[in-house]
């Protein structure tokens, strides 16, 4: 094949069957400007009589392949068959198996390398530009990054435009960065959402790869190496179908989002570190009532986001692993979510873990906004609702925000009707740090297992627990604790006791409060980190019948003879007062 002679160049052939030697050096020399790619929507509407979702997020890897495009043999590959890309600069040399399938130009000032054709690329050096791969829709393309370091000033620094699947090998070893340009088309994300809210947008502008790492085909990330990926103009990594990572550490830095598989994102094995503005760690097809879920089966994953940091449309399941969620909005949503296992901690100025929404579902704000529950304007700093729906249980605590006298109704199920959405909880250890509520079903909550420790708000018009259905709890250990106003508890039929105390004043940070039966009994202990008004506390060791006080005790006390009563109830006896009739 002979290069354009807007190129310095030198004449060269692919490899035959023989694997006859090939090499291609490619100078960068005139503008040539890539033909724009077909228009891709990410728009999506919800229709409230839609058909509920079928989306099941998978718990077991041993589902792993036949839930996705996953394939074991995806880092497979034969050395003969490998294509060498050697990157210095704006200079590209391409050497082996497909050779004749890498074309080198320049556009909008920095080199545009093109890959046509399935195969295994690898990739190596460091690049003032940005890739485009392009394969058959029935073609799988690897891309082995082996200490590549990718910037682009205009463009996704790797984009996949079509392929069957397609795979990137972070190589053994191997630290590797991919960084984005904050623009496309001479347009900041910002400006190109108002251009096409004005409709100026043309057709070949309103579609963009609008992550550092973006491809059209189902991704996974694999290998063991250090990918580093900064997404500047809006996310880090975007696959518009699946995507799995299995194995690598991906650290992310995002404008917006960032890590999302449109259909499905599983996190295998391996550590994920994301800093995002958007969501965090996602899947968000809504348009598919059997897409739209996410599975954390194992590794390691960190998210520090101004928005949500781990959240699937549809359905969310944890079955392995270790979740740190640093700082979010809400920690963890999606429409049902299963939490089996795992090493999980989450901070979030609202709700901690939200099953709200779904497939089918009203998609306006309203639907989640804590607001819409209360039918008006929510209270602030531990204030009463002051318009509350006037067909309010009569038997309201007058003293919700100050604390009452230990037994006290209990806000179960809020005020909405209970959706299909759920709550799901049969092991792990899970510690949450809510401004919102901590554990918010806008349905059901069941848990059989699994520790459970709910660090919920100051303020009183949320709750450590909020569920508009029902919470059953068979099983694990429940500690519940933070203000009285909207406090919920497990419903009292359960098969496992619940106690649901009102404390008569507000206990401050770094207190050791201590739960005890008449008899003194310890059934636990824990230190406060924030104020709470109210205690919440279920395990196997709590007597449906007995009665429960709560101490303040001094720190390493094994026993409750000096401290001071705060609070008692009795197990299994207490009124979810603002449940629905």
């Amino acid at each position: 094949m002979t290069l354009s002679n807007r190129f310095s160049e030198r004449k060269w052939t692919s490899h035959n069957s023989k694997n006859t030697a090939a090499f291609v050096t490619l100078a960068l020399a005139s503008a040539v400007t890539l033909s724009a790619c077909s228009s891709d929507s990410d728009e999506a509407s919800a229709d409230e009589t839609a058909t509920e979702s079928t989306a099941v997020a998978i718990t077991d890897v041993s589902n792993l392949e036949d839930a996705t495009h996953y394939s074991e043999s995806d880092a497979d590959f034969e050395e003969a068959h490998v294509t060498e890309i050697a990157l210095d600069g704006d200079t590209v040399s391409a050497s082996g198996a497909n050779s004749d399938g890498v074309a080198a130009q320049e556009a909008d000032g920095e080199a545009v390398i093109t890959v046509t054709g399935g195969g295994t690329y690898r990739f190596s050096g460091e690049l003032s530009g940005h890739v485009v791969i392009t394969a058959d829709s029935e073609e799988d393309v690897q891309i082995i990054l082996n200490g590549a370091t990718i910037t682009s000033d205009t463009d996704a620094a790797v984009s996949i435009t079509e392929a069957d699947d397609a795979t990137v090998i972070v190589a053994d070893g191997t630290e590797n960065t991919l960084t984005d340009g904050s623009t496309r088309n001479g347009q900041t994300a910002e400006e190109a959402e108002a251009a096409e809210a004005t409709e100026e947008a043309t057709d070949d502008e309103s579609f963009v790869a609008n992550a550092a790492l973006y491809s059209k085909a189902d991704l996974t990330i694999t290998g063991t190496g250090q990918l580093t990926v900064d997404g500047t103009y809006e996310d880090g990594i975007h696959s518009k179908d699946g995507l799995v990572i299995t194995g690598p550490n991906v650290t992310v830095q995002a404008a917006d989002d960032g890590i999302i598989g449109k259909d499905y994102l599983v996190l295998v094995d391996g550590t994920v570190d994301i800093t995002s503005v958007d969501t965090g760690f996602g899947s968000d097809n809504e348009d598919d009532a059997d897409r739209g879920w996410l599975s954390i089966l194992g590794g390691s994953i960190t998210v520090d986001t101004g928005d949500d940091a781990i959240k699937a449309e549809n359905a969310l399941a944890i079955a392995e692993g270790t979740v740190l969620v640093t700082a979010s909005e809400e920690a963890i949503e999606a429409a049902n979510i299963e939490i089996l296992g795992g090493d999980i901690d989450l901070t979030s100025a609202d709700d901690a873990i939200n099953a709200s929404g779904g497939y089918g579902t009203e998609s306006s704000d309203t639907a989640d906004d804590p607001q819409g529950d209360m039918g008006g304007q929510m209270p602030q700093d531990g204030e009463r609702p002051t318009d509350m729906p006037t067909d309010m249980p009569t038997d309201m605590p007058t003293d919700m925000a100050e604390g009452g006298d230990g037994q006290a109704p209990q806000g179960g199920g809020g005020m909405d009707q209970a959706g299909n959405q759920s709550i799901t909880i049969s092991g792990g250890t899970i510690v949450m740090d809510a401004e919102g509520d901590g554990l918010d079903s806008n349905g059901s909550i069941t848990m059989t297992g699994g520790d459970v420790t709910v660090n919920g708000p100051v303020n009183g018009g949320n709750g450590a627990i909020d569920f508009a259905g029902t919470f059953d709890i068979s099983g694990g250990t429940l500690l519940a604790i933070g203000s009285s106003g909207m406090a919920e508890a497990p419903d009292t039929d359960s098969d496992q006791a619940s106690l649901s105390i009102t404390l008569s004043e507000t206990v401050n940070s770094g207190a050791t409060l201590a739960v005890a039966d008449a008899d003194g009994n310890i059934v636990t202990t824990f230190t406060t980190i924030k104020e709470i008004q109210s205690v919440v506390f279920s395990s196997a060791d709590v007597t449906s019948g007995t009665e429960y006080t709560v101490y303040q005790v001094e720190d390493g006390a094994t026993d409750v003879s000096d401290g001071t009563q705060l609070g008692t109830g009795t197990a299994g006896e207490y009124t979810n007062a603002m449940q629905p009739n």
